[in-house]
């Protein structure tokens, strides 16, 4: 397989992007492959993640993130939860730029590296909490606070989700970077969780993006299991690289950004992550 450098990533990407039908344009290739770069030499002493130094890592790292960009509005504040590396969270920011980014990662050095990604690559309006994202649940100041929600290679079934639903407001996208369990399996969490999309990915058999919407409130959604989530997680446990164990299957600080109007989302498509 082909192997990239660093210092032609702003050139290989673009025809990445097209072979997956993603628009990018030179400048969006250039900040994404900053980004890689980075992530690269923090990879080698910290080891924060798998970096597969080929086509196919290099595109499931910053290319198969921006499939999530048509199912994002254009303002309001963006959560990731177990961010680790940076992606999807990073190259989503990049794509869209009008979007604040609230990345949550509850392991220190891969905080560390997120701060210091949102300081080298000049991102505003973005934020680190060190912390489990369980224990966001318990802040009623982030309950219906985002407009969307984006979790990759965490640990997730229809508990978590249930709980995780909670931070997005209604009319808002739970983006969700999953294999092959059955797409519509998960709107069996909550009545109000409508699935909008499932996306082919091209990294792995049968992965895909599922894009669920959140809709108005409905009965018992108030009574989310939040304790019983805690538990069924453990201590540590928010990420895991195989698929889900039950169910279906920093720099920059601010304070919180108001999220908008959900339902003015505009499907900004190709155009949109040619930013």
């Amino acid at each position: 397989m082909a192997r990239y450098a660093p210092e032609r990533l702003g050139e290989r990407l673009p025809a990445q992007a097209e072979v997956a039908g993603v628009a990018m344009d030179k400048s969006l290739a250039e900040r994404l492959g900053a980004y890689v770069d980075l992530l690269r030499r923090w990879n080698a002493k910290l080891n924060l993640t798998r970096l597969d130094r080929d086509d196919a890592g290099l595109a499931r790292l910053v290319i198969e993130p921006l499939a999530a960009v048509p199912y994002l509005p254009e303002q309001g504040t963006l959560v990731d939860i177990g961010s680790g590396g940076g992606s999807p969270a990073i190259p989503l920011k990049l794509a869209a730029p009008g979007l604040a980014l609230r990345m949550i990662e509850g392991r220190t050095r891969k905080a560390a590296f997120l701060r210091e990604a949102v300081r080298h690559l000049g991102l505003d309006r973005t934020e680190v909490l060190a912390e489990r994202y369980e224990e966001l649940l318990r802040r009623r100041d982030l309950q219906d606070g985002h407009v969307a929600l984006s979790v990759r290679g965490v640990r997730l079934d229809t508990v978590a989700l249930q709980g995780l639903q909670t931070l997005v407001a209604p009319g808002g996208a739970l983006l969700l970077f999953r294999g092959p369990e059955p797409a519509d399996s998960w709107t069996d969490a909550s009545p109000t969780l409508t699935l909008e999309a499932a996306v082919p990915l091209r990294s792995a058999p049968g992965s895909r993006l599922i894009v669920l919407r959140r809709s108005a409130g409905g009965p018992g959604e108030d009574n989310v299991p939040r304790g019983a989530l805690a538990r069924r997680v453990g201590p540590r446990g928010v990420r895991s690289a195989g698929s889900p164990t039950s169910g279906p299957g920093c720099g920059s600080s601010y304070s919180t950004p108001a999220p908008g109007d959900p339902s003015s989302r505009s499907r900004r498509g190709r155009r949109h992550a040619a930013r």
